[in-house]
């Protein structure tokens, strides 16, 4: 991961993305309090917060593919930094008074949040074209993500603490805005999107098993066949078409949302193991042992990638995520204990995300390769969603210790049947794929 951030450019690439996708990660928490703090109940609170992540989960894709198809991506990173802090703004000011316009500005601001991560992961096989540091690449990205999901809520708390709920927020967006504006200045963001699809294009191509290629041979693709495919993507047809198109990317779209849903149940697993405990500061210091354990499994992944090509080793990871999580089920487990079990579940998360972010480029073609991206952002945060919806459902209706064991049985369910949906090479890219995909 160090010789990573040596590269000329690349430290500053990271910071700035992290600085631009912070409203992102202080966001749940910022608006829940915007909304208590200034007179309302917790049911518009989290409305407000799912109005924000659900309009963030359909913009991320309709972003990215604007980028794909137009290739600036410094305007519409810009335009939209600029949207969603006057979204923020205008619901700051309206929250009180006038909510329906703040349910409004909010859509806006989720909407229109830049695109910075799936930008970001679409940059790396243009700044990488080994594959080994590629790899490194991702899990430096996964890495990010996971500092993100540290800092994001400590941010907002102390916002909160010091300035209040509503200052918190402004604040929050103003940082936001400098940190997209910071980001989409770095000379290899500006650089038009087609000349880097190109890059990656061939990178890909050229890639060896790190990228999947070898699972691909078992398949039916022969030696020789990557520059086929580079041939393919350089004269494609004009209509631009959409990455959904691909079956292996489908698939993989999936065991990512299925991989995420114990992720989210972690939120109400943990709540409710405190109040067990009557310990209300349980659920965020179970919540901090798992992404600082999620922290230290990206640094591992870094030092020491898998030896097997992400096609292949992205169900068996995806499976072990699943497994790992299912000990966290064990409501009558004293708190210390408890608490290593959610630090254990978190390191397998970085590993599968360095997967799936290696796999995507290679199972789509590569001017769909932002969209792509987003669709990875948007379907793992709806999947977060749905486990924090299944624990909160499930904990209601059964009780704290029964809602614990239920929900956890049945998000690392999900998760390994997701994993195994992608295995015996059903995510393995085709060297034939873009001519199987005329759009």
């Amino acid at each position: 991961m160090l010789g990573i951030l040596r590269r000329r450019g690349v430290p500053a690439l990271v910071l700035t993305s992290l600085i631009g996708r912070l409203p992102t990660a202080m966001s749940a928490l910022a608006l829940v309090r915007l909304v208590v703090d200034t007179g309302g109940d917790y049911a518009s609170a989290s409305a407000l917060t799912a109005t924000f992540v659900i309009a963030g989960t359909i913009g991320q894709p309709f972003l990215g593919r604007i980028i794909d198809r137009a290739g600036h991506r410094s305007l519409v990173l810009l335009l939209s930094a600029v949207v969603t802090t006057l979204g923020f703004v205008i619901a700051v000011l309206t929250v009180q008074g006038v909510p329906a316009v703040a349910f409004v500005a909010v859509a806006v601001a989720g909407f229109s949040t830049p695109p910075i991560e799936s930008t970001l992961r679409s940059l790396w096989p243009a700044l990488f074209r080994d594959a080994t540091q590629r790899a490194s690449a991702y899990a430096l990205d996964a890495a990010a993500v996971e500092v993100l999901f540290i800092i994001g809520p400590l941010l907002t708390a102390t916002g909160i603490a010091v300035f209040g709920a509503q200052i918190n927020v402004l604040a929050m967006a103003g940082v936001g805005l400098v940190g997209g504006i910071a980001y989409a200045a770095r000379a290899v963001v500006r650089r038009p999107g087609e000349v880097d699809a190109r890059v990656g294009a061939r990178a890909d191509a050229g890639a060896d098993a790190h990228v999947g290629m070898s699972a691909g041979a078992g398949a039916g693709a022969k030696p020789g066949a990557d520059d086929d495919t580079s041939r393919t993507v350089s004269s494609a047809p004009t209509r631009h078409g959409t990455p959904l198109s691909s079956a292996p990317f489908v698939r993989m779209l999936i065991l990512t949302l299925t991989a995420a849903i114990p992720v989210g149940a972690l939120t109400l697993t943990a709540t409710a193991y405190g109040s067990l405990a009557s310990n209300d500061d349980f659920g965020p210091v179970a919540l901090a042992a798992n992404a600082t354990g999620a922290l230290v499994g990206a640094l591992v992944i870094a030092r020491f990638p898998l030896r097997r090509p992400p096609a292949r080793a992205a169900a068996p990871v995806a499976v072990i995520l699943g497994a790992l999580y299912l000990p966290t089920a064990a409501a009558g487990a004293p708190p210390v204990v408890w608490i290593v079990l959610a630090f254990v579940a978190g390191l397998s998360l970085p590993p599968l995300l360095t997967q799936i972010f290696a796999l995507t480029p290679a199972l789509v073609q590569s001017r769909h390769a932002n969209e792509a991206n987003a669709w990875v952002v948007s379907v793992f945060a709806v999947g977060i969603a749905a486990g924090t919806v299944l624990g909160g459902i499930t904990v209601d209706a059964l009780g704290a210790s029964s809602g614990i064991l239920t929900t956890v049985l049945v998000a690392s369910a999900l998760a390994i049947v997701g994993g195994l949906q992608a295995g015996w090479g059903a995510v393995a890219p085709r060297a034939a794929a873009s001519a199987s995909h005329p759009d």
